[in-house]
């Protein structure tokens, strides 16, 4: 398993990251990181329990954001649409409309949080699309 990367991070939270980071081990079984990946991931794990969880119930999140490169990517009105159209667009009754509109929320506010902690979107961009 990959190992975080505490360098950056205060000495105080080493020991909450590292049991953090061994609640991951389904996400490290599906892919491998970078060193600039591990050091996000670290930030991530530090700032936000919300997306441990979200990881840990649901390994592919951090795979599909990867592989899509959306982690990297602001996204417009156009952009959300199309991706909830996509996600959508075969869904037939209430409950599988349910289930992919959880989906969709919590890949979504995987990625914005992502963003944020790493300072990959200044706070205008964060809040712009959290409000779409």
């Amino acid at each position: 398993m990959q190992q975080p990367q505490l360098e950056l991070i205060p000495e105080q939270l080493h020991r909450f990251i590292e049991q953090q980071w061994g609640a991951l081990s389904s996400v490290f079984e599906q892919i491998t990181l970078d060193e600039k990946q591990l050091i996000e991931l670290t930030n991530v794990v530090a700032g936000s329990d919300f997306v441990v969880e979200q990881l840990t119930k649901n390994p592919n999140i951090l795979a599909q954001l990867l592989v899509s490169n959306d982690l990297y990517t602001a996204y417009d009105q156009q952009v959300y649409s199309g991706k909830l159209k996509q996600r959508l667009g075969d869904v037939s009754d209430d409950k599988t409309l349910d289930r992919e509109l959880r989906l969709f929320r919590q890949h979504e506010m995987v990625r914005l949080i992502w963003r944020d902690l790493n300072r990959l979107a200044d706070t205008r961009q964060t809040v712009t699309e959290l409000s779409m």
